[in-house]
């Protein structure tokens, strides 16, 4: 009997260095970005096409990405994994 086990995703949020326009530091820096990993076959599945100011904004965006029929995890350096969303049973 096999059991189907929902597919898992990882994301990986991390920040970058804030940038500076013109040799000045950026009023807001957005230094938060994310990146979506199969938890399968660890293959890159997507990566933030924008950055974001707070952590707050880049984790409520990560939680619309996957459908419902996803378990999405988040990893941090120095954390342990974060289930953010159970699939649900369709």
């Amino acid at each position: 009997m096999s059991v189907n086990m929902p597919p898992v995703v990882f994301v990986d949020l991390y920040q970058v260095p804030a940038k500076s326009v013109l040799g000045r530091p950026s009023r807001r820096p957005q230094r938060w970005r994310w990146r979506a990993i199969n938890g399968g076959n660890h293959r890159v599945l997507a990566v933030s096409s924008e950055a974001y100011v707070n952590e707050a904004d880049c984790r409520a965006a990560i939680r619309q990405l996957f459908g419902t029929g996803t378990e999405v995890y988040l990893r941090r350096d120095g954390h342990d994994n974060q289930l953010l969303r159970f699939a649900q049973d369709s």
